[in-house]
């Protein structure tokens, strides 16, 4: 780190002592042309005084140019003067300077004066033989034809330089630009992240001091719950931000009814809108709405959700709407999400896409977010084929379209209708698991419920304890010691296992749930586990198991 007084010294020497070190080196290069001019015969040292001080008054105007450069220009062109009264005077040998005053010249001064200078000075030699033709001898002619090269090949070595320079200045502000946009965004997940958690474990912390008071425990139970939907969020908007990028995204298009899905997103922020105060309109064009077509739900879902809860942010009244219809088309489908809100600055709609960013300062600092929903949703939906544009008027409102292509089919729409459980059949579980924590989540979830539950803390044991014991379901973690899931997984199938086997991992992105069902697993569950899916799972293998049972019986 540099200190004050460094600095200080520095901004001396570049701004007040620029200027007197020319004047001291232009007043001794002048003296010394006029002695040169003056004796009879010169001395050839006079030469070596003007050339050298040229040439250093030439390069301490390249490096402090930005302060002086009319100063270096007005004394640049005293060169060729000097040069031409040298030649007067002591004949061909002072042309040796040429090309070292040119390339000074070069360096020192602008580069139009420059290489006006340098053209005149290599113009000097070729005068002098014209004038002379006598002295045109081979060493003369290699002197004139260095005379013009040297300057010639160092205005294009400096020229690239300077281009070198200039391309270095901008790439040192644009890493300086990227290593600003990296400490904003770890700073605004480190609030995006700390908030929720905060929420989280302060909500446990007065659960604990006010465990007799049922209304208390359940209002901070709610606010945890929330707070963990939050945290969550974030994770998964930064882990799709890095699959989107490496490209491992795949797309899985299935049969869908568009206005079904788009009717459960509305449905899922109309809470969010009343609670603003704001109106959330939703219309689907007759043709769209019942129409099949082959859609990634989840992938479209995101998009939608994105767009639409970034309108519902920064919206303070009035309305947000939604409006879906069939484009030119049969195939294309046009999406039209519009806002009453703030708007956006016009010099910030070419940015608003751009990862970790948001329209501008005050509106991080009053709505907070992780400023990667739109960058996911524009690069998911030119994944998905389509293209998305915004168009927004300050303290008027914005408007996004989302234009696709979801092909229509005429394959049925799977069955998304789930039987409600009424009643938990008693199950016998197995659970692979060798973290403690979970461990014991999973079975205080699961307490009072008719199950009785076996834990194996490694892949090896898990095999051991499921031929020895008649479970009913076996939840299998992924990642263990020993043996991991999957191995686990292999085991059992080739020894002849038949019972249902769920995999337990924390990786759920589609990709990943299609490689564990691939692998053999009947079923994936997330992590943290949904008590729903828990139950689900567990009463999908006693149903099976009864069915098996019910079949072998009547065999």
């Amino acid at each position: 780190m540099v200190s004050n007084d460094t600095h200080i010294n520095q901004n001396f020497l570049t701004e007040k002592g620029a200027v007197g070190a020319l004047l001291i080196f232009s007043g001794f290069c002048f003296l010394a042309a006029i002695s040169v001019y003056f004796s009879a015969p010169a001395h050839p040292i006079f030469g070596y005084v003007l050339g050298g001080g040229m040439g250093s008054l030439a390069l301490f105007g390249a490096w402090e140019k930005r302060h002086a450069q009319s100063v270096i220009n007005l004394i640049g062109y005293l060169l060729p003067l000097a040069l031409a009264l040298l030649v007067i005077k002591n004949g061909i040998v002072p042309m040796a300077f040429t090309p070292l005053l040119a390339v000074m010249a070069l360096a020192g001064m602008s580069r139009v004066n420059g290489i006006v200078v340098a053209v005149v000075l290599t113009a000097i030699p070729m005068a002098y033989f014209v004038v002379n033709p006598a002295e045109m001898q081979p060493v003369a002619m290699r002197m004139l034809v260095t005379s013009v090269a040297i300057p010639l090949l160092f205005y294009f070595v400096l020229n690239r330089l300077r281009h070198s320079v200039i391309d270095k200045e901008a790439i040192n502000k644009q890493l300086l630009i990227a290593s600003d946009a990296k400490t904003d965004f770890l700073a605004n997940m480190s609030h995006e992240i700390r908030t929720p958690l905060n929420g989280m474990f302060g909500s446990l912390q007065i659960i604990q001091q006010n465990k007799s008071d049922p209304a208390m425990v359940e209002k901070y139970t709610d606010v945890a719950m929330n707070s963990y939907q939050s945290v969550i969020g974030v994770v998964n908007d930064i882990l799709d931000l890095t699959k989107i990028t490496e490209g491992k995204v795949v797309l899985y298009p299935e049969p869908a009814r568009i206005g079904g899905l788009l009717g459960a997103i509305t449905s899922d922020f109309a809470a969010s809108a009343q609670q603003k105060g704001i109106k959330l309109d939703a219309q689907i064009g007759p043709r769209l709405s019942e129409s099949v077509r082959l859609i990634d739900a989840l992938r479209f879902g995101q998009v939608v959700r994105n767009v639409l809860s970034n309108a519902i942010k920064f919206t303070d009244h009035g309305k947000v709407s939604l409006y879906a219809d069939v484009g030119n088309t049969a195939d294309q489908v046009i999406l039209t999400i519009k806002d009453t809100g703030m708007g956006i600055p016009e010099d910030k709609l070419d940015t608003i896409f751009e990862s970790f960013g948001q329209a501008e300062a005050s509106r991080v600092t009053e709505r907070r977010g992780t400023g990667l929903g739109l960058p996911i949703a524009k690069r998911l939906t030119e994944l998905m084929g389509g293209m998305i544009s915004v168009s927004s008027v300050l303290t008027e409102g914005s408007t996004f379209t989302l234009t696709l292509d979801l092909p229509v089919t005429h394959k049925k729409v799977k069955d998304e209708i789930e039987e409600k459980i009424t009643e938990l059949k008693p199950a016998r579980i197995l659970l692979a698991e060798d973290v403690k924590t979970n461990q014991m989540v999973f079975e205080v979830m699961l307490r009072n419920d008719p199950y009785e539950i076996d834990i194996a803390v490694n892949g090896e044991d898990a095999v051991m304890m499921a031929f020895a014991n008649n479970y009913d379901v076996i939840f299998m973690d992924i990642m263990m010691p020993k043996m991991d899931g999957l191995e686990a997984l292999e085991a059992l199938k080739v020894a002849g296992y038949q019972k249902p086997v769920i995999a337990c991992t924390a990786n759920v992105m589609k990709e990943d749930v299609e490689r564990y069902l691939a692998a053999g697993f009947d079923g994936v569950i997330g992590k943290p586990y949904l008590l729903d899916e828990l139950h689900m799972h567990i009463q999908s293998a006693v149903s099976s198991g009864d069915e098996v049972s019910s079949v072998n019986a009547h065999g």
